[in-house]
């Protein structure tokens, strides 16, 4: 799919092999230290290493206010500086916030960035967070405009089977 999205093919094998063990890792790892029910990377130049988007998705329950705060982490302690904090509706998920947050990494004690999205999805009844973390904060802040850009053509799918992420 990236290579269709960048109208081009792989370099060689060894690049293609070299994002499926990234992917394979990735999917290994993280489901066990961040709660999550999907997990997309994002890809803009195979010589970086992917970065992870985490969703999750509960059903909706009480004021919107304080559960959007929550999803965008805007009480979460050890944050360097309070996160800041802008709304972020989108046609196709409704009301929500984006929040960019500085905080160390508890283990590492790395600088990290967080940058976390939350929306009150009322046509489904949940409420929805996707959030990516790294500790290239730089990197991270050039490219907020195209998570952005990502989180605005998100849409929220009901099957029979379930709720997706698409």
């Amino acid at each position: 799919m990236h290579w269709d999205l960048h109208h081009g093919g792989p370099r060689d094998k060894a690049q293609v092999k070299e994002l499926a063990r990234w992917l394979e890792g990735i999917s290994e790892r993280f489901p066990q230290r961040i709660p999550m029910q999907y997990l997309f990377a994002y890809v803009p130049d195979l010589r970086r290493e992917p970065l992870p988007f985490f969703f999750y998705a509960l059903r909706s329950e009480g004021p919107a206010e304080p559960v959007l705060d929550t999803l965008v982490q805007r009480n979460q302690p050890g944050a360097v500086q309070d996160p800041h904090i802008v709304d972020f509706t989108t046609e196709n998920l409704g009301k929500g916030l984006r929040s960019i947050r500085q905080y160390v990494h508890k283990q590492s004690e790395v600088l990290c960035m967080s940058v976390n999205y939350g929306w009150r999805v009322d046509s489904c009844g949940i409420d929805l967070s996707m959030r990516t973390v790294s500790d290239n904060l730089s990197w991270v802040s050039a490219n907020i405009d195209a998570f952005d850009e990502f989180a605005r053509l998100l849409k929220v799918v009901v099957h029979r089977d379930g709720i997706a992420v698409d």
